[in-house]
């Protein structure tokens, strides 16, 4: 799933409790449903030096991806919700 600037998600995942959706089902759902965003993170020079994901799942869970490298700056974009509006 490509969203973003960086935010690529591959899911490869053995499902052992069946009675229960996958758990990287609550973050496809939290990217289309508006709950996610992507951060850049930029030195003082102005280059790029990482990226850090986050998704914010229906159960509450908040789930982070990336680099957290100390940075001055972030640009973040947040996903909008892919529902009709």
């Amino acid at each position: 799933m490509e969203t973003g600037w960086c935010f690529n998600l591959v899911v490869d995942y053995v499902l052992d409790d069946e009675t229960r959706p996958a758990p990287a089902l609550e973050v496809v759902e939290a990217i289309c449903s508006g709950r996610a965003q992507e951060s850049c993170l930029l030195d003082s020079g102005g280059n790029w030096v990482g990226v850090l994901t986050e998704a914010w799942t229906s159960s509450g869970s908040r789930w982070t991806s990336g680099t957290s490298r100390s940075s001055t700056r972030q640009v973040t974009r947040r996903f909008p919700s892919w529902a009709a509006g």
